[in-house]
């Protein structure tokens, strides 16, 4: 992995726990594609290339092995397997962590012909949604917490407790002022928009 930010457990625990998954609708675009394309790709046995390093011995820990599925530490950009050998390639939120033209040689070098690729992500096009003041809250949020000084990787380790103590206290106010509400504790909804790349190698 060409950024190396996953290599201590601890990270990697907080990001597991937070990052977004990929939703249904999400899925509803991918899974058709697979399926016109390379309908095999998606009953094959699987191998699970982990390149967020201790997230592969947490995930081997709680592989349900009756899927044949394998999991193997390695770089993106030196993926273990022969040319030509593997249907599909996915990476969800990590491809942005990857040396790119490496990886993505790596990528066309071990697809088969008909090989398929998805990667998506979520972006910083980000809404926090709160009853009717979903824009308001989503202005302050671009204001402060996509702040280059404040967006450090190393905060999640600490569930943004240094984000939250380093923020002026008129703007956590501002934030329940706005929500109507006095409870740091009070949820809303964050609302995200998602990257989807679908590609075919061809035969």
């Amino acid at each position: 992995m060409a950024t190396r930010l996953f290599e201590e457990r601890a990270h990697t625990a907080i990001y597991r726990k937070y990052r977004l998954s990929p939703q249904e609708n999400l899925q509803g675009v991918i899974f058709p594609y697979l399926e016109e394309k390379h309908p095999s790709a998606l009953a094959r046995a699987t191998t699970h290339v982990d390149c967020q390093l201790p997230g592969a011995h947490s995930l081997r820990k709680d592989s349900d092995t009756s899927h044949k599925c394998i999991a193997r530490v390695c770089p993106a950009e030196d993926l273990p397997f022969e040319d030509g050998s593997v249907d599909l390639v996915t990476a969800f939120a990590a491809v942005h962590w990857f040396d790119g033209p490496r990886f993505l040689r790596e990528v066309d070098r071990v697809l088969k012909p008909s090989g398929c690729v998805v990667f998506s992500s979520y972006n910083w096009d980000m809404q926090l949604c709160y009853k009717d003041c979903t824009d308001e809250l989503t202005e302050i949020f671009r204001e402060h917490a996509l702040n280059s000084e404040i967006l450090d990787f190393k905060l999640v380790e600490n569930d943004y407790q240094e984000i939250f103590d380093s923020l002026p206290f008129q703007e956590k106010q501002r934030f329940l002022e706005t929500m109507g509400v006095s409870s740091r504790d009070t949820q809303l909804e964050l609302c995200t928009k998602h990257i989807c790349i679908l590609g075919c190698k061809s035969s």
